[in-house]
């Protein structure tokens, strides 16, 4: 939504009768003729507006990065129960004391400077994109009861929240996962104390250096005899030595280090530079020659190269952090059978042998056996497979399946979940390109300049003076500058990483930029990668338009009900979600493995699979098996409808014990058919034709799910090879062949994905990806979708250039300088001007060119708005 757009009576900027082709809440592509994008989409608008928070639109569309950032990952409503349990106030909560107001809901209490006592906590929002979500996170908090204070902290996607002991903070964290903000614990975070400590040396640096060079100053203008010229010299000397034996230290360990191990690096000629100008200068005091200081170039030249790899650092770990963010989670409490009633433990504290219980849509957290009765399992995060699969009763679950309806009772048979899904190998990873020729450069750069200052020190001796031939030298090592090939990467580098984490695409490891340079292949999974991982209907046929009507509402009714995916789909594609969950059906029978059977509005309604269909003798129509065939042959899944008004039998006024089947073949009629399937991102094709086309890679899909639905996606996609029915281990396989041509990207989502992306080398999760994907991924797409890989490309191939030329103007600086400087025609007084010009120019083209790498391409992603509804 442009600033610019003007805003409409409902708050959104949309006008409520235009057929815009966005989506009103969050502005993604929808059909002309409808005004939201989904029912996720259509309900957070009504609850916006229900609860007088409309102003959201207004505050989000003045802020540039609304529609930016990490979205939410919606689904973890009523899952917060760990929030509410002792172990989080124990280790999460710190007590703290207020005086007066003892709510921030509810009436808002005062008590007159009365102490009150409580807890302090913090949490990290995924979704929370702008100073609107800040805002609204801000005015759901003032409405629920026990909370005192909150402060949202929408930079750092957090918030810090001051309650008393009494307060639910689950029910709190479930209000805001209605709004499509996902909640997890602080997590892996960057040491704090280190990065004060390096801002403070950088700081330090800067001072350092602008009070030397205030100092040197009157003496390139003549003042250089007196007694005011010996106190600056003495001063500016002073104020290096402090430089030299604090932010110029770490230069000097990291060489002496080197050099012990016989490793020589750009962090030698660095030190090498910085010492002898220091040692030339102070040989000079005691002499009285002002006009030989150089203490004001090395102050500056420190300070370059501390703000360079400081820069550097914080841009990585603030593309690091974003993606920690995606993977923050909240834990699950498990709901154990023990001591003759159901407690709420942690994972870690539920024994083998023991049972648990889980509720439509919780994640099995152990392997266990099946303990109730037949019961359908979405286990496409651990096998790939999108179809959910029907698990009998005594069969064994592995971690990570998901119950589709209903409670579901497992004997734990293993305790540790991360068995199933640990990588096979090691890690390996492709040494960084530049990186390893900053190695090799800085072993011939010092191998020449140290050279050339022994042989102009030997030659300028031998046919003048000794006091010549140590000025020539000196003068030949401060020209020198490998400052500016140690800081042309650093810098570069980190202008590349938040130039690709402006376009959406987070960098979590530097070293992938200049590893992507050794890339042949891209390995993608297929659901929930270059799928969007949740079926779609993508076909229809209605066979009884007279009854459709009613049975449609009783349909969406009965559907709504279930988790099932293609439940969802069903729902999605033909009802209003407020009108199903404000009525439900008078009666639910689930079908596993064949889909369900209810009772609404007096109609008895049946959405079957075809093998259900079959298996209960259900009739169909020529015309039908016609249809049914062309969607079979297409490999999607299809669900036939039928229905029959309801008998009296049927009725919910008998006995619980009496009640019959609902999926009994009387009376029943085929109404309708429907097609499902996993539908591609939007930017699929575009992504892998682009990467085979303009970048000239192979491109695989790999994935766990069946051949026929693996054929379907490889054929749109046209990639170079295609793997079905994989396993987490044929996945690590294959990369292990495709390495040995060269290096391979995975590209995954899921569970059953961690083990190739541990063994890629380079890793990259979409950002639909479950927390350990993204913690196992050194890159995350969270907003652009599959497009990202290809900015990612982009970038990269953008800082190598940069870089590259600004090594090769450096290289060529100092071809020159040190030649002259050689040949006496440069003194050291003009060496200590030039070295720091040279310095800032290389760190200047570094910048600016690195700055603009985002526009060096038309950005064709569309970016999802993030905050209330995000998906």
């Amino acid at each position: 939504m442009s600033q610019s757009t003007a805003l409409h009576d409902d708050g959104s900027g949309v006008d409520p009768s235009a057929n815009t082709g966005r989506c009103a809440h969050c502005e993604a592509p929808t059909a002309t003729e409808a005004r939201f994008c989904c029912a996720g989409c259509e309900a957070v608008h009504g609850a916006l507006h229900a609860g007088g928070l409309a102003a959201w639109y207004r505050l989000r569309d003045r802020d540039p990065e609304a529609l930016r950032g990490v979205p939410a990952r919606p689904g973890g409503h009523g899952r917060h129960g760990y929030l509410d349990s002792e172990r989080y106030r124990k280790e999460h909560c710190r007590p703290t004391r207020w005086r007066g107001r003892n709510s921030q809901g509810g009436d808002g209490q005062v008590s007159d400077g009365q102490v009150n006592e409580g807890i302090e906590t913090e949490w990290m929002v995924r979704g929370m994109t702008c100073v609107a979500c800040a805002w609204l996170i801000e005015q759901l908090g003032q409405r629920q009861d026990g909370l005192v204070e909150i402060q949202v902290d929408p930079l750092a996607r957090s918030l810090r929240l001051r309650a008393s002991d009494e307060v639910r903070l689950a029910a709190f964290a479930d209000e805001l996962a209605a709004f499509g903000y996902g909640i997890g614990l602080p997590g892996e975070r960057e040491d704090g104390e280190e990065a004060r400590r390096d801002l403070a040396e950088v700081a330090i640096a800067g001072a350092l250096a602008a009070n030397t060079m205030l100092l040197t100053l009157p003496l390139y203008f003549g003042l250089d005899d007196g007694p005011l010229a010996a106190l600056f010299a003495w001063v500016s000397a002073a104020l290096a030595t402090v430089c030299l034996f604090s932010p110029a230290r770490p230069f000097v360990r990291v060489a002496w280090a080197g050099l012990k191990r016989g490793v020589v690096g750009l962090d030698l000629p660095i030190a090498l530079g910085i010492v002898a100008a220091w040692l030339w200068s102070m040989a000079q005091l005691p002499m009285g020659r002002w006009h030989a200081l150089y203490f004001d170039s090395l102050t500056v030249l420190v300070f370059a190269l501390r703000l360079g790899r400081f820069v550097q650092a914080r841009a990585i770990e603030r593309a690091a952090a974003r993606a920690r963010l995606l993977a923050a989670a909240m834990p699950q409490l498990v709901r154990t059978w023990r001591q003759g009633r159901w407690q709420e433990l942690p994972p870690e504290d539920v024994a083998v042998g023991e049972r648990i219980r889980l509720d439509g849509g919780e994640e099995l957290p152990f392997e266990a056996e099946l303990s109730s009765d037949d019961q359908d399992f979405d286990l496409r995060v651990v096998t790939g497979e999108s179809r959910p699969q029907r698990q009998i009763r005594g069969a064994r679950v592995v971690a990570g399946a998901i119950p589709l309806t209903g409670a579901t009772l497992v004997r734990v048979s293993a305790s540790d979940a991360a068995t199933a899904n640990r990588p096979t190998t090691p890690r390996r990873r492709v040494k960084a390109a530049m990186p390893a020729a900053a190695d090799r450069l800085g072993v011939a750069f010092t191998s020449v300049v140290l050279t050339v200052a022994a042989l102009s020190f030997a030659g300028w001796w031998w046919h003048a003076s000794a006091a010549a031939a140590i000025e020539v030298a000196v003068a030949v090592l401060i020209v020198a500058c490998p400052c500016a090939l140690g800081l042309a990467t650093p810098v570069t580098v980190a202008m590349a990483v938040a130039s690709a984490a402006r376009r959406g695409v987070l960098v979590q490891r530097a070293a992938v930029l200049e590893a992507l340079a050794e890339v042949r292949s891209v390995v993608f999974d297929k659901t929930g990668t270059v799928t969007e991982g949740r079926p779609a209907v993508v076909d229809s046929l209605v066979v009884e338009p007279d009854d459709w009507p009613e049975i449609r509402r009783a349909l969406v009714q009965i559907e709504a009900t279930s988790r099932h995916p293609v439940a969802s789909a069903l729902v999605a594609h033909l009802g209003d979600t407020t009108t199903a969950a404000s009525e439900p059906p008078q009666r639910i029978q689930s079908l596993p493995g064949s889909g369900i059977a209810g009772l609404a509005h007096d109609w008895r309604v049946l959405a079957l699979s075809a093998r259900g269909a079959a298996e209960r003798d259900l009739p169909t129509s020529p015309t039908t098996e016609e249809r049914l065939k062309s969607w079979r042959a297409a490999g999607h899944t299809i669900v036939l409808v039928y229905g029959a008004a309801a008998s009296p039998v049927h009725r919910p006024d008998l006995d619980a014990g009496d009640e019959p089947r609902l999926d009994d073949a009387g009376g029943l009629r085929l109404v309708a058919g429907f097609a499902t399937a996993d539908r591609l991102r939007t930017d699929a094709v575009a992504t892998v034709a682009e990467l085979r086309r303009d970048r000239g890679l192979e491109t695989w899909l790999i994935s766990g799910d069946h051949q026929r639905a693996v054929d379907r996606v490889a054929d749109r996609l046209q990639v170079d090879g295609q793997l079905a029915e994989a396993s987490p281990q044929a996945k690590v396989q294959q990369l292990g062949r495709l390495a040995q041509r060269g290096a391979a990207v995975m590209v995954g989502d899921g569970h059953n994905d961690i083990a190739a992306l541990e063994r890629a080398d380079v890793a990259v999760a979409v950002g639909s990806a479950t927390p350990a994907a993204v913690a196992a991924s050194d890159v995350v797409l969270p907003a652009v979708g599959l497009h990202g890989l290809v900015v990612l490309f982009d970038v990269a191939t953008g800082a190598r250039r940069v870089a590259h030329v600004a090594i090769a103007g450096a290289l060529v600086y100092n071809a020159l300088t040190i030649g002259l400087a050689a040949a006496g025609a440069i003194t050291p007084l003009l060496a200590a001007i030039l070295m720091p010009i040279s310095s800032l120019s290389v760190v200047g083209w570094a910048w600016v060119k690195g700055s603009r790498l985002d526009t060096n391409r038309t950005q064709t992603s569309t970016v999802r708005a993030g905050g209330p509804g995000a998906r």
